[in-house]
């Protein structure tokens, strides 16, 4: 096909003998770097915020299973040792890890630190009945057996004011059983309490 000289002469100043544009449609190359780098940054965010989210979730169930089980042991703790007729493992201000009480029903219990094995539960022991006041998802944080006056904490002390009545101190820190956690889902406790006994 050949093409007129009119028409030629028709194109603008400067564009005779050259081709005709073309619209190209597409990106360049540097458009979609910097759309890669923009998304690779909001899915780097969005992860590292996801991932902590799950961990601050986990720790909070942790929290919640130590909380649980600390509260439910030192209120029956409590509980006893209030409405104990006496306390008959001694009551001299020294610090022990277990503690015997006679029972308004004249039976007697004792609540000490036990190594289960899977962790170190507070044990209630009435008259050959045994009871774990803790769980096995979570443990006393100090070995019963290496650190026994740490790990759960009685001090029995006779009242400032009439020399008679017995106020016993208590005390004792929990943490989870498992302790292949990462340090960051990790998660410890301390209860303690002061109880005066009413039928002494």
């Amino acid at each position: 096909m050949k093409i007129k000289k009119s028409v030629i002469s028709n194109l603008p100043a400067g564009r005779q003998g050259q081709k005709p544009e073309t619209k190209s449609s597409g990106f360049t190359l540097v458009e979609v770097l910097v759309t890669f780098a923009i998304v690779s940054i909001v899915m780097t965010i969005g992860s590292i915020s996801f991932f902590s989210l799950l961990r601050g979730a986990n720790k909070t169930e942790i929290l919640k299973e130590v909380k649980q089980n600390g509260d439910y042991a030192l209120s029956v703790m409590e509980i006893r040792l209030r409405n104990a007729r006496d306390i008959t493992s001694g009551c001299d201000g020294t610090i022990t890890n277990s503690i015997s009480i006679e029972n308004p029903d004249a039976t007697t219990t004792t609540f000490s630190c036990i190594n289960t094995g899977s962790a170190q539960e507070i044990r209630e022991q009435t008259t050959g009945v045994t009871t774990y006041l803790t769980g096995p998802q979570v443990t006393i944080a100090t070995d019963c057996a290496t650190a026994a006056i740490t790990s759960l904490m009685f001090s029995c002390n006779l009242s400032a004011v009439d020399g008679v009545t017995k106020n016993v101190g208590l005390g004792f820190t929990l943490k989870q059983a498992n302790s292949d956690s990462p340090l960051t889902e990790q998660a410890q406790q301390t209860f303690s309490s002061q109880v005066t006994l009413r039928n002494n």
